[in-house]
């Protein structure tokens, strides 16, 4: 097994196996901004009264359950003197209105469900259906029917609210984007995810246009877009698409902000559920090992064709998976996949299945650790090079160092090799010595 001097070229991505539940609290996010309830105006409102007033204070500033429940009691106080005075139209909704946003604070959206289905009925009576203030009104009462999971009649409010949207504020108008984030959820729930996610990918074009690459609305529509792509197998689109939406978060928000978190815990999360199919459990005997693919890898690599070997071994992936599991067989063939998505700058992925083959030959019993001598001095080798090149600095040492161990002991690794790693480990440490004391240069200065 010859190892060839890498090219130095730009880092690539990874694949990474992400949560289908997630999605749910990636777009419900993602609409935190837009969604936002506001104060009645005048289509809604016509006799402000200090009552009222007191009423709707109560309702929009309430979070304890002590506080909401002031609020609903005097909201349905608000509520029966509407009725009392004959009100049909703008006062009664209103008070409908805030009341049902009480209800939904506190978890009571059977409650809250008849009030918004009221002051949907009164404003399309006063105001027309086609009028573009009762898109918040189909929303209110979509969202509600969500929480029950009454998913069809959702689809059906929000498919009216972008119809509307469309009318009311064009099709390219963050609005819409917020009501087609919501049929994306409702696809994904229904089992379509080709359908949510061309609405997905629809939201995310608008997002683009109206607040920037940036964005962190943009961000979560790249994050619903990613779980999408790895619910249909396209985990690699996928996590170049999860590694846009957690840059973006790094640029735009604190480093513990929930929702780069959340993206990252899942992210952790979800590589130990990948890696885990590819080290615990027994071989499948009915499943033959892809030899052949193995060694056209290596004729294929060795002749510069490194596309088409990588093609080879994803190809014959699950086979070599099924056949092997957990064995020095699948951590060689996963070693020789890694070493062929270097070559192509692919570090994200070379990492990925590096790390996993590394594992395997960690759980090998003592007898068999010698034969993969080589095989371990070629994968920290690659690992410590990715890593190097994606500036993980402390994970490039860590790689460096066993790399040189496995070298020393290794049969076929040349000498040249050799001095490539030890001059990648020095560099290495170098870098990190001038982070440390440009960190402690920073903390003195801020003193």
């Amino acid at each position: 097994m010859k190892l060839e001097k890498p090219k130095q070229v730009l880092a690539g991505l990874g694949i990474l196996m992400v949560v289908v539940f997630a999605i749910q609290f990636v777009v419900l996010n993602s609409l935190e901004n837009t969604g936002d309830k506001e104060k009645p105006t005048e289509k809604t409102i016509t006799n402000n009264s200090e009552k009222w007033n007191e009423s709707w204070k109560a309702a929009s500033t309430a979070s304890t359950d002590e506080e909401l429940a002031k609020a609903e009691e005097l909201l349905s106080k608000s509520l029966k003197e509407a009725e009392r005075s004959g009100s049909k139209d703008s006062r009664l909704a209103a008070v409908l209105n805030c009341l049902a946003q009480v209800y939904e604070k506190q978890g009571k959206y059977s409650e809250a469900e008849p009030l918004y289905q009221r002051v949907l009925a009164i404003d399309e009576k006063v105001l027309g259906k086609d009028h573009g203030a009762i898109i918040n009104d189909l929303d209110n009462l979509a969202v509600t029917y969500i929480k029950q999971k009454k998913y069809k009649e959702a689809e059906e409010l929000f498919t009216k609210a972008v119809a509307l949207d469309e009318k009311t504020y064009g099709k390219d108008h963050p609005k819409t984007a917020a009501d087609l984030s919501y049929l994306v959820l409702l696809y994904d729930i229904e089992g379509n995810p080709k359908k949510a996610e061309e609405y997905a990918r629809r939201a995310l074009s608008i997002n683009e246009k109206a607040f920037g690459a940036d964005h962190p609305l943009v961000a979560s529509n790249y994050h619903s877009l990613a779980l999408l792509s790895s619910r249909q197998g396209k985990h690699e689109e996928a996590e170049k698409l999860l590694i846009k939406a957690q840059d973006i978060w790094r640029k735009t928000s604190a480093i513990n902000d929930p929702k780069l978190a959340a993206s990252l815990k899942n992210t952790a999360m979800l590589q130990k559920v990948f890696e885990a199919q590819f080290i615990e459990g027994e071989p499948d005997k009915s499943v033959k090992f892809p030899e052949a693919a193995f060694e056209k890898a290596k004729e294929l690599r060795a002749a510069k064709q490194f596309k088409e070997a990588e093609e080879v071994l994803k190809d014959n992936l699950a086979d070599a998976r099924k056949s092997a599991v957990g064995t020095p067989a699948l951590g060689k063939y996963l070693v020789r996949l890694n070493n062929v998505l270097f070559d192509q700058a692919k570090d994200g992925e070379a990492i990925i299945f590096g790390e996993i083959a590394c594992k395997i030959f960690d759980r090998q019993p003592a007898d068999k650790q010698a034969d993969l001598t080589n095989w371990n001095a070629s994968v920290h080798s690659y690992l410590a090079m990715a890593y190097d090149r994606r500036n993980h600095l402390h994970m490039a040492e860590k790689h460096y160092d066993r790399a040189l161990d496995y070298a020393s002991r290794a049969s076929d690794v040349s000498v040249a090799w050799k001095n490539l790693l030890k001059k990648g480990q020095a560099t290495c440490k170098a870098r990190l010595e001038m982070e440390e004391e440009r960190v402690l240069a920073t903390s003195a200065g801020a003193k």
